[in-house]
């Protein structure tokens, strides 16, 4: 019998809690700031982790949701925030100049609004885990095979094409 590593997420589960709740809660808060890695008992606070706490138990949710997004996804940014069919959609990306379709985005959907930004926040963290494991060896090593006789032909092919 073959033993099979966990390979589960950190953030599983999260997103069907988010989903489910009707309202923020601090405790819901707190579970995502553990699981995206902004709150961790070994790394002393930040000023970043304790401006989040202290907007959490203002109850300040909207900026307690846009603060995790500044410290949890410093590379991310919010493109699009809009209410549709009594429904907040939260549009996060990675490159805000690249559209939709060609640049790495996560759009969320919730009645709620800082738990729309919460959900975008959770899935773009689970995004920048799918792409580092794939980095690092978990996921395939490319998409196109290489070809020749040794690996790094490939990246010095040229275009020969005539465009006269």
């Amino acid at each position: 019998m073959l033993w099979k590593p966990d390979q589960s997420s950190p953030l599983e589960g999260l997103s069907e809690t988010i989903d489910r709740a009707e309202a923020p809660t601090a405790g819901l808060f707190a579970d995502a700031m553990v699981r995206t890695g902004t709150a961790s008992t070994a790394l002393p606070s930040t000023d970043a982790a304790k401006r989040l706490r202290h907007l959490i138990e203002a109850e300040a949710w909207t900026d307690a949701a846009l603060a995790l997004l500044a410290t949890a996804l410093p590379g991310w940014s919010l493109v699009r925030l809009a209410r549709d069919d009594d429904e907040w959609c939260c549009t996060l990306a990675r490159h805000w100049q690249l559209p939709d379709w060609l640049g790495d985005t996560v759009e969320t959907r919730h009645a709620a609004l800082p738990l729309a930004i919460l959900a975008a926040v959770v899935e773009a963290s689970e995004a920048q885990l799918e792409v580092a494991g794939a980095a690092s060896g978990g996921g395939r090593r490319g998409t196109v095979p290489a070809c020749g006789r040794n690996a790094d032909a490939a990246a010095q092919a040229l275009c020969c094409d005539n465009f006269i």
